[in-house]
């Protein structure tokens, strides 16, 4: 079982609606893995979605994947407990719409991966500068406590073919290295079916996607080399 998160300091980039297509994805056909989402937003959106939804669908009905809330100061003691219970192949952690100081830092210590999405932008890649330089830090501190270090990986999201896009790209493809990050993942482009998809928590977006022709074929690739990638992390 591993810990991961879809984790930026900065709000807007995307980490919510990425962890919800991801879960439904991943917990649904191909792959079917047994997958938990923990809302550590102190804003509650995930899991105040999951409670629309049971008061929509009733208490009975079977969601692919289950959904937990956890204020930051208690994750580790819920993340302590659900490795001994091994019941989930992959946790997702929802992380604050802006995260700094002691929450922050008690949150990635309960990752073992960390995917940290970038949107086009000066101010988008100050803030994921940012992120990253705390990132390093705490990759430090896991080494002198001889703790396995946690992986970081870069998702381009929102991506699009503009020059400002491209100027993102190349910054933090000069210098990902110095940060421990050798490899991104891929492309997440700036589509109307991202814009348009509602990413419930009882469908799946490849499941919405799968067989349609055009730039939805496009998006259905680029959203399956994802959860691919994800796989194997935690194999």
């Amino acid at each position: 079982m591993k810990i991961l998160s879809f984790a930026n300091q900065k709000g807007g980039e995307g980490k919510s609606a990425l962890t919800k297509l991801a879960a439904g994805a991943l917990s649904m056909a191909p792959f079917n893995l047994k997958v938990l989402v923990i809302d550590a937003d102190t804003q509650g959106s995930i899991i105040a979605h999951r409670n629309r939804d049971i008061a929509t669908l009733g208490e009975d009905y079977e969601f692919p994947y289950a959904v937990e809330f956890s204020f930051p100061d208690k994750l580790p003691e819920l993340i302590t407990k659900l490795k001994k219970e091994r019941e989930y192949d992959i946790i997702f952690v929802d992380m604050p719409g802006r995260g700094y100081g002691d929450d922050i830092n008690t949150l990635l210590s309960c990752l073992d991966v960390a995917i940290v999405p970038i949107a086009k932008g000066d101010e988008d890649a100050d803030a994921s500068l940012d992120f990253l330089e705390n990132l390093k830090r705490h990759n430090e501190v896991r080494v002198r406590a001889k703790y396995p270090k946690l992986e970081l990986y870069i998702l381009y999201n929102k991506f699009d073919n503009t020059s400002n896009a491209k100027a993102s790209v190349e910054i933090f493809e000069a210098i990902k290295e110095d940060f421990g990050i050798t490899k991104q993942i891929l492309f997440l482009p700036l589509r109307e079916d991202f814009q348009n998809y509602s990413p419930k928590t009882n469908t799946s977006i490849l499941l919405e996607l799968k067989g349609k022709k055009g730039h939805k074929e496009d998006t259905y690739e680029a959203f399956y080399e994802i959860c691919k990638f994800i796989k194997k992390r935690i194999i």
